[in-house]
């Protein structure tokens, strides 16, 4: 089921100015009397100019006031335009809704709070993971906007969060140093999984992760090894990302009005995860050529994620 239904947009206040001239009386006119006159003339209406002035400034306030309490906000919005939503609907209204890109891990748990999904509930069947639940789909696709109060609220809401291989593997996709960290004490993780999670890091060339399991864990890149394996499709994926900007660009421009900025979210969520494999990728060779290759491709990477930022292609 598509339900589109029109966003309410919010009403700007618009504070007028009154503009007021005076013109000099001539000096052949010109009196101490009449000076005096229009001086206190002048001033009269300049009260009055400021008092109405005030009053129009005030109201235009107090209406902007009451428009702000009772406006829905983005998250109220989304949940009007969709009161009733089925777990198989979910990929769909997030490759097809804009207005979702910067809320959904909100939105996930405002459908957990209204009844819709279980946090529990399996949503989809991924991969080389298996089936996720709606706790786990939540994290996987909130695109660097989960929090520390999205992960306490999952918690309260039942979520089984737990040490398994497939909730480590969606922990390896979390890019907030802080979540990481109470995640790890939640889950009561510890070395034995490090190097794991070391490898998923690069897969998902997840940088925040990297840098935790290094600096905030005490990991050394000498005890922690990287799956040759892992490395070589890391090392193809940033390769093969380089070798087709020019086709990302082409899929971009043929995007729709309705999903394109959908699209460009989901183009520089991917290429964030890229840049963030190829930097890593560095540690990992003293082959100079590669490491000047792997160097040109980060920057090559990172060029597009600003003209991506910059709203163009």
């Amino acid at each position: 089921m598509r339900l589109f239904l029109g966003v309410v947009l919010a009403l700007a206040a618009v504070i007028g100015a009154w503009l007021f001239t005076m013109e000099t009386p001539s000096g052949e006119l010109a009196t101490a009397e009449k000076e005096v006159l229009a001086k206190a003339v002048a001033d009269d209406k300049q009260d009055v100019n400021v008092q109405i002035k005030e009053q129009v400034q005030a109201e235009a306030a107090n209406k902007t006031d009451a428009q702000r309490l009772t406006e829905p906000s983005a998250l109220e919005q989304a949940l009007l335009r969709y009161p009733n939503v089925a777990v198989e609907d979910i990929q769909t209204i997030f490759a097809e809704d804009p207005e979702l890109i910067g809320i959904r891990p909100d939105f996930m748990l405002a459908l957990m709070e209204r009844g819709d999904i279980a946090p529990n509930q399996v949503v989809v069947s991924a991969p080389r993971m298996g089936p996720l639940t709606g706790s786990m789909f939540v994290i996987a696709n909130a695109r660097n906007s989960f929090t520390v109060e999205h992960f306490d609220k999952l918690l309260s809401l039942g979520a089984d969060i737990n040490g398994s291989e497939t909730w480590r593997t969606v922990m390896a996709m979390e890019n907030n140093s802080t979540v990481l960290d109470k995640w790890y004490q939640h889950a009561s993780l510890g070395p034995e999984v490090h190097e794991e999670l070391y490898n998923k890091a690069l897969a998902f060339g997840n940088l925040a992760m990297h840098d935790y399991l290094l600096d905030d864990k005490g990991g050394a890149t000498v005890d922690l090894e990287i799956e040759p394996m892992n490395k070589a499709m890391a090392s193809g994926m940033v390769r093969g990302t380089v070798e087709n900007l020019d086709e990302l660009e082409a899929q971009l421009a043929e995007s729709t009005e309705v999903n394109s900025e959908v699209a460009r979210a989901e183009v520089a969520h991917f290429l964030t995860m890229r840049h963030g494999q190829a930097i890593m990728l560095q540690e990992f060779t003293d082959d100079e050529q590669e490491l000047e290759e792997l160097k040109e491709s980060t920057q090559k990477i990172a060029d597009k994620l600003l003209q991506l930022s910059q709203g163009s292609n």
